[in-house]
Parts: structure tokens; C-alpha cells; sequence
């Protein structure tokens, strides 16, 4: 593939104290398989060696900041607004991209023209980058209501979709991007899915480590969007009670919990 004849793809990582995985998603992106590739960090102003990591492959990187932020999607929104790509991805710093990632969404993009958000599957992993679960995601948006049914790390957004329907809400702070994606889906945006895995994710991030939290937050977005308020409680309380029966198992017998997993999400989870 020839830059001049392929489209500017914008990857933003945001990072803050990153400096345990920091190195190996820098890797996935800049030894991507497609050239064309503007690679944006915006730090929130770490403290530990992440600046440091960021300025040994400062040639690999088209521009970054480092100063305090308002969290993870105001982060987000200021590696959106600083990214000139024709599409934008966002990979965190704890996950990585698979090898092709950006060559695979382009190609999927110059045959379908008409699509403005490309997503695809996803490798659960361990802290430690072992492989657990992949990942699917719902293209036919059965259960867009019920919780977030994209996933956000495979995702690639044309930059004149967000300069259309703006970008992630300051309202919230852990799952904001299951707001943007509801948003998009409800105006009419086209998603085209593609049946690869695109990005793999560590367990423990931020919607992880405050998944109750996530799960209110999760009941307020989709009232704002129009969900019956009867509804979303009951989906939230139902939700929080699958939560804790995780909990208990997790403390007393992993098996469990991936069975309990199996039998309660067999539509999202998959062993490999």
C-alpha cells in the first residue's frame, strides 16, 4: 500500500502512570502493516516513566501532550480533536493491536464506502497477556439497550461522524463511550462489522475495577436515551445481582466463574 493512495488513519492512546504495559501498545501501533498511520498519546501528566517511554519512540509519533485532564474520555476528546485522519481509533494503554488491525479496517472501508464506524472482535486477556476469552460483539444491536454492545477498543470512527454527532459526554465517567455508541446507533449511523479480532484488552480496567459503578452508570445513560426508567432499574438490579454472585465465586473457585460466565453471557463469551 502506497501512503499517497491510502487514507490517513488517526490512533490516539491515552495513558496516565502507564509505564507497565505503555511499550507494548506502542509497538502494536507503530508496527502496524499499513503505513499511513498518525499516532496521537495524550498523557494526564504521569509521574512514573510513562514521558519517558513516549520520548523513545517520539520519531514513531506525530504529537503528544502531557498535562492533567478532567479523566479517560476527556483524555479522548482531546486526542479527537488533535487527529487529522479520514478515521480515528483509540487502543488504551494496557491493550495492543493485532498486527493488521489498520490494514484490515481499511480495506473493509474502501469496500464499503458507506460505513462510519468499523468494529470488529476482541481477545480478553490476563493482566499478564494471556488469552481467556474472545470477545464478540452484537452486530445486529439486539441488545444495545441492555448494555454495551460494541467494542469500543476494535472500533474506528470516521473523523466526520464525530465532527457531526460530537464526541464522548463529560456527564460520565466510566462508560461514556457505551453513550457515544448509543447515540450513533440511534441517529442512524452505519456500523459495519468485521469477523476479526482487531484489538486485544487486559481485565482491570476502569470499567472492570468500578464495574458497579459502571452498571449505575450504565442505568442513567440509557433513561437519558429514552428507556423506560422501570425498565433500566430492573435491568440495573438484575445486573448487580449477577455482579455479586461473580464476586462469590471469584473468591472461592475460578471454574465457577468461568461456567457461571459460560452459562449467563454464552453470546458474548467464547473460549478459543
Amino acid at each position: 500500500m502506497q501512503n499517497n493512495q491510502q487514507p490517513l488513519v488517526s490512533i490516539i492512546t491515552v495513558t496516565l502512570n502507564s509505564e507497565r504495559h505503555l511499550e507494548d501498545t506502542i509497538r502494536s501501533v507503530i508496527n502496524q502493516t499499513y503505513p499511513n498511520i498518525e499516532y496521537v498519546i495524550i498523557d494526564g501528566g504521569s509521574t512514573d516513566r510513562t514521558p519517558d517511554i513516549i520520548r523513545k519512540y517520539g520519531k514513531n509519533i506525530a504529537r503528544w501532550i502531557s498535562e492533567p485532564d478532567k479523566g479517560i474520555y476527556d483524555a479522548m476528546n482531546k486526542g479527537i480533536k488533535m487527529s487529522t485522519g479520514e478515521f480515528i481509533g483509540i487502543i488504551n494503554s494496557d491493550d495492543w493491536y493485532e498486527p493488521d488491525t489498520v490494514e484490515t479496517v481499511v480495506t473493509e472501508a474502501l469496500k464499503r464506502p458507506e460505513g462510519e464506524v468499523f468494529h470488529g472482535n476482541l481477545m480478553m486477556c490476563s493482566p499478564e497477556g494471556d488469552k481467556i476469552f474472545l470477545y464478540k460483539p452484537d452486530p445486529g444491536f439486539k441488545n444495545i439497550w441492555h448494555d454495551m454492545t460494541i467494542l469500543h477498543p476494535t472500533c474506528f470512527v470516521r473523523k466526520s461522524t464525530y465532527e457531526k454527532h460530537g464526541l464522548f459526554s463529560d456527564r460520565y465517567r466510566i462508560v461514556a463511550d457505551y453513550d457515544l455508541m448509543l447515540r450513533l446507533y440511534k441517529t442512524g449511523v452505519r456500523f459495519q462489522y468485521i469477523d476479526r479480532i482487531l484489538a486485544n484488552q487486559r481485565t482491570g480496567g476502569i470499567s472492570c475495577t468500578r464495574d458497579r459503578d459502571a452498571i449505575i452508570e450504565n442505568r442513567k445513560i440509557v433513561i437519558n436515551h429514552g428507556l423506560s426508567p422501570v425498565t433500566a432499574y430492573y435491568d440495573m438490579f438484575f445486573k448487580l445481582a449477577k455482579r455479586r454472585i461473580h464476586k462469590f465465586l471469584e473468591r472461592h473457585n475460578m471454574k465457577a466463574v468461568i461456567d457461571f460466565k459460560k452459562r449467563f453471557q454464552k453470546r458474548k463469551y467464547y473460549r478459543q
